[in-house]
């Protein structure tokens, strides 16, 4: 295979790579070279394939003459997972070992973007592992035995600030001494001290809020079963209530007397009840910055404050459906209120609309009137000019 020549052979290069993932160790840190001749590539003309690219392509050749066998594990295996953090990727390996003989299973690798980057050691080994969840089937069946490496880099700028305003002479250095100990305990390399005089404040500017005291909910709610089936195993007497416990208990979580539903990207939402429901409804609806949004528009909004309950949407526009200030400023409907039905007449000449038009101005024969008679069925029009409107000419029209 030769070196790629033109933009769209590295695109489909890196497109072969991301399918081989799962299959090559630190597959993520081996291509970075490849993206980085991509970019600022808008045109063809600027595309530049440079030697750290043809390095890593030679590499990356030589590694796939030499493609490791992955194997399957045994039930009950005890597996090996090795972490590699470094700045530019972060990659795992989970591995069996078999008389001394370590083998792959599965290659997991990930570059950072954006505030990924700038992630400490400590997190950075958090969210590798948070990546391996497509890996909870192994999880779940073996016992798993983590090594975790970290590839050195630049040494970081650690800055620390001390105060010396508001204590005894001298007992600023201290300070900056007992900063630059802890400094070196943690494993520091670089620091740059600075030294800031803060103003000590004796007297209060604001006065603590009073904490308002917690609903009390009903002792009986939506949430009760479900509470003392977590957290001791109680069921309802009736059969079908019991049933519904045990299917929607696995959904939730109880935390220090506190129930939580499970969501499927892996969030939990705080359970309230009825009289915290309702309290939370008026907050986004119509409290400080609300916009008086539709039912809808409301549950989702408190799905995102991370509140759940059983029946939000109803409980949502039955509270909306009684807003004062909705109905003041909704806007005015003119269509009627029910289905206008029109009424058609069986036969001709069964139906007719009569109209008197007029005072015309005066003609030759002093015609100021005008009658019209109008038949609903054939829409016929019989019409008489009167220059006197009374109920002997209008008889005698018809």
């Amino acid at each position: 295979m030769s070196s790629p020549k033109k933009k769209k052979n590295v695109q489909s290069l890196n497109e072969k790579l991301v399918a081989l993932t799962r299959f090559l160790s630190k597959a993520a840190e081996r291509s970075l070279p490849f993206f980085s001749t991509l970019k600022n590539c808008a045109k063809r003309s600027h595309f530049k394939w440079t030697k750290e690219a043809e390095k890593a392509f030679q590499e990356m050749k030589a590694l796939l003459k030499n493609f490791p066998t992955l194997t399957s594990p045994i039930a009950g295996e005890t597996l090996i997972l090795y972490l590699a953090i470094a700045r530019e990727a972060f990659s795992s390996v989970l591995i069996a070992e078999r008389d001394g003989v370590q083998t792959p299973i599965y290659f997991v690798s990930k570059a950072p973007t954006g505030s990924e980057l700038n992630y400490r050691p400590i997190e950075k080994f958090v969210y590798a592992l948070v990546l391996l969840r497509r890996l909870r089937r192994y999880f779940q069946a073996h016992p798993i035995v983590i090594q975790k490496k970290v590839t050195p880099s630049a040494p970081e700028l650690w800055e620390l600030y001390t105060d010396g305003a508001s204590v005894p002479e001298g007992a600023e250095y201290e300070a900056l001494l007992a900063g630059v100990r802890l400094a070196k305990k943690i494993g520091v390399k670089k620091i740059q001290a600075y030294k800031v005089l803060v103003e000590q404040i004796f007297k209060k500017s604001i006065e603590p809020s009073q904490l308002t005291a917690v609903i009390d909910e009903a002792e009986h709610c939506w949430m009760t079963n479900i509470i003392e089936f977590l957290k001791m195993g109680s069921l309802p007497e009736n059969d079908k209530e019991a049933k519904k416990i045990r299917v929607k208990a696995p959904m939730y979580d109880l935390h220090d007397d506190v129930l939580y539903r499970k969501s499927y990207l892996g969030l939990t939402f705080r359970c309230v009840g009825p009289k915290q429901a309702e309290k939370i409804i008026v907050k986004v609806h119509a409290g400080a910055c609300a916009l008086h949004s539709s039912f809808r528009t409301v549950a989702e909004k408190i799905k995102r404050l991370g509140y759940y309950w059983l029946g939000m949407y109803n409980d949502a526009a039955e509270k909306i459906r009684v807003c004062q200030e909705c109905q003041l400023h909704a806007p005015i409907s003119k269509a009627p209120r029910h289905q206008m039905i029109p009424i058609t007449p069986p036969w001709p000449f069964c139906k007719w609309a009569i109209d008197i038009v007029g005072a015309f101005p005066s003609g030759s024969k002093s015609a100021d009137y005008l009658v019209v008679d109008i038949d609903f069925f054939t829409k016929w029009v019989e019409a008489k000019s009167l220059n006197k409107i009374t109920s002997k000419k209008v008889g005698d029209f018809f």
